[in-house]
């Protein structure tokens, strides 16, 4: 097996896939479906994920300098953050003001169409986004989220301006990727955030502006809970980190967002895809 770079994970059509570059220096990028029988082994040598132009891996151009980032952190050099044109978009404050300081072609995103949602994940607090509306379903599996609702459809930057004003009564926009794989959830946990979720529903159209409330629509929810197969685990698996050089070797039994359930014998372990991004990694994987 040939070292290829690791640049992520995505969902498309409802499973998960890793993305992967030739090398840090381009090449063809590859999709690999994230199931079957994986085998992995991750070197210590760590590059820069290289500039994207949209939130998927595979819209990343290769990092001109191939920044070695071994021992580090990061994702990206300098150099490419400062490139990466999506910061404007994530950075936007949903006026028209701060649509006219956007690059034009990140401008151009207002005028989509797109959705504003709430997911649960637990017991983290409810967060809110935002997703191109083609996208709403890819996004919620992507974040590994458990249940969502979408609560409205505008142009994006009426979705931004919505997802502050959300943000704003304490509904965080982001959640971290926690130090333990997310892959097990008891049924009573689903439960109380099903009912969590409707408390927030009904929390929205309460406290915020009413020019708000205007824009929401009557909320269509997702179970993402099927798509992960994370129901059909008997127990918690026991969260590893990959370490360099080291074989992991197992069936891929359950993938939540980037966290990925491994049956090997007798034990379920699990580890989280965005922790190897930048990696040089030698992968197999056997349907």
């Amino acid at each position: 097996m040939n070292d290829r770079h690791l640049l992520g994970y995505r969902w498309h059509d409802g499973a998960p896939y890793l993305i992967l570059r030739a090398s840090p220096a381009g090449g063809e990028i590859e999709r690999r479906p994230l199931s079957g029988v994986l085998s992995l082994r991750l070197d210590v040598r760590r590059y820069c994920l290289g500039p994207s132009q949209g939130a998927s891996p595979e819209s990343r151009s290769p990092c001109p300098d191939v920044a070695d980032l071994t021992g580090t952190r990061r994702r990206l050099c300098h150099r490419c953050e400062r490139r990466w044109t999506f910061r404007h978009w994530l950075a936007f404050d949903g006026t028209e003001a701060g649509r006219e300081r956007l690059p034009p072609d990140i401008q151009a995103l207002c005028a989509r169409p797109y959705v504003v949602y709430l997911a649960g994940f637990g017991a983290s607090a409810i967060k809110v986004g935002i997703s191109a509306e083609g996208r709403k379903e890819e996004r919620l599996l992507e974040q590994g989220a458990l249940l969502g609702a979408v609560i409205a459809r505008v142009d994006g930057m009426s979705a931004r301006s919505l997802e502050l004003a959300i943000a704003k009564l304490g509904y965080p926009e982001r959640v971290r990727v926690g130090s333990k794989p997310a892959t097990f959830v008891s049924a009573q946990a689903l439960d109380e955030l099903r009912s969590r979720l409707w408390s927030s529903l009904h929390d929205l159209r309460v406290r915020l502006p009413s020019e708000q409330v205007a824009n929401l629509q009557e909320p269509e929810l997702f179970d993402l809970t099927p798509f992960y197969g994370i129901r059909a685990l008997p127990e918690e698996p026991i969260a590893i980190q990959v370490e360099p050089g080291r074989d992991v070797v197992g069936e891929v039994v359950a993938v939540r967002g980037g966290s990925v359930a491994l049956a090997t014998g007798s034990s379920l372990l699990a580890f989280h895809v965005r922790r190897l991004e930048g990696h040089l990694v030698e992968l197999d994987l056997v349907a």
